[in-house]
């Protein structure tokens, strides 16, 4: 019997999920997306706290981590017990450019949590003890972290991107995880938080009572007003090549990689499309090419990573040694057949269906959508970003993803980092 096959056809253009903006008593915005079939709620308070903001390296990821471990009128045993008894969640995390409060809570439990929360970031009480600890657990995972290949190849690449100075390329080391004090957790925490306003996401299950309850919370703390952070310059490496050598025997590490931009450049659509495209799914050029067909490794990728300031563009794979110049050659073999040959139709329409589709499970759901809300609520985009993306991937053609090959994938302009025994 003849089955009938659905016809495979290009997406529309995705309209950007609803949502509301307001402001609290002290000015700062809420973006919020309300789901009235949901019972439950997300919360997420992002700070402009990250590493381009701390003085010393290591102290806005510690700083984030030891808020919820305790104010100065509840200790962490209470306040993990807090929100375990009502079946919440509570995270904070640094990054490079922010930092984070996210809660996850049943709406109808939202009024009883948030005054723990306010406490927190009002009255943290940074104690010794609970930085002692953080430190013994962050020294144990860094000596784990330093026996595998992947992590040191990854630290290794960021570093030569950057500078081992800079804000985006340090790693962390014992001497900076050791040299962490409750004095310098303060100061960045006074220096960062509230110093500007936050950016406030909240989405599932919201009423009226929800956001007077955030009112009477967040919005009574005052915010000033501060420009903190310099982004200083990279470090440009004069050396293109870097070999390490791990104590794992039989497989090595491959990351090579390019500084690129930020979000706001006009290139940033055409090389996410174009690193789709090479190494972005698991379809992509790179996958095809030295996993499905010469069996060279078992996973290989190619990656932007785009920050507040700056961005970069990194490929890695974890290969048998024996292996290391082939999978060189044939990634760069792929540069050079991207800037010398037309994308076929076929493929390009397959991958910025990929692309649409991607962006189409960011909208299923309110949780799922914060993803795309961060970028108004935190980078600070306006609406029209989101449709001029979406606009440029679909008339993106094949002769435009050429001449951006051959603007950014030359192997002379990336950095190559191999870590082998």
């Amino acid at each position: 019997m003849a089955t009938n096959i659905p016809e495979i056809k290009a997406f529309r253009p995705i309209d950007f999920p609803k949502f509301n903006t307001l402001h609290l008593d002290n000015g700062i915005p809420v973006y919020q997306m309300i789901s009235e079939d949901y019972d439950v709620l997300k919360l997420e308070i992002n700070f402009k706290a990250g590493r381009i903001n701390e003085k010393q390296q290591g102290v806005a990821r510690a700083c984030a981590d030891q808020l919820k471990e305790g104010s100065l009128k509840y200790n962490s045993e209470f306040l993990a017990d807090k929100f375990d008894s009502y079946g919440a969640s509570l995270q904070t995390t640094g990054g490079m450019d922010f930092s984070r409060v996210e809660l996850y809570s049943l709406s109808r439990h939202f009024n009883t949590l948030m005054p723990y929360i306010q406490d927190m970031l009002v009255n943290p009480s940074f104690s010794e003890k609970e930085l002692n600890s953080y430190k013994h657990r962050n020294v144990q995972r860094l000596q784990i972290d330093l026996s595998k290949n992947d992590i040191i190849a990854y630290r290794a690449i960021t570093e030569k991107l950057f500078g081992k100075d800079h804000p985006y390329g340090y790693n962390s080391t014992l001497d900076t995880v050791l040299a962490l004090s409750p004095d310098l957790l303060i100061e960045h925490f006074e220096n960062n938080y509230f110093t500007s306003k936050p950016g406030i996401i909240i989405a599932g299950g919201i009423d009226d009572k929800i956001i007077r309850v955030l009112n009477d919370s967040i919005g009574s703390i005052k915010v000033e007003d501060k420009n903190n952070g310099v982004y200083p310059a990279p470090h440009i490496e004069n050396e293109i090549k870097f070999l390490i050598k791990a104590k794992q025997k039989y497989q090595s590490s491959i990351r090579i990689g390019r500084k690129l931009f930020n979000r706001m450049h006009p290139d940033y659509p055409g090389v996410y499309l174009l690193n789709t495209i090479l190494g972005g799914f698991f379809g992509s050029r790179l996958m095809q090419n030295i996993r499905e067909q010469k069996g060279l490794t078992y996973d290989i990728y190619s990656t932007i990573d785009m920050l507040w300031n700056d961005g970069y563009l990194m490929i890695g794979a974890e290969v048998d040694n024996e292996n290391i110049a082939t999978v060189l050659e044939e990634i760069y073999s792929e540069f050079d057949t991207l800037k010398k040959e037309l994308v076929p139709s076929e493929e390009l329409q397959l991958v910025k269906n990929y692309i649409n589709g991607n962006l189409l499970n960011l909208m299923n759901g309110p949780f799922n959508s914060i993803e795309l809300m961060r970028l108004l609520a935190v980078y600070k985009y306006d609406i029209e970003f989101f449709d001029y993306f979406m606009k440029q991937i679909l008339v993106i053609n094949s002769e435009k993803l050429c001449e951006l090959a051959k603007k950014y994938l030359n192997a002379e302009q990336f950095i190559e980092v191999i870590v082998a025994n």
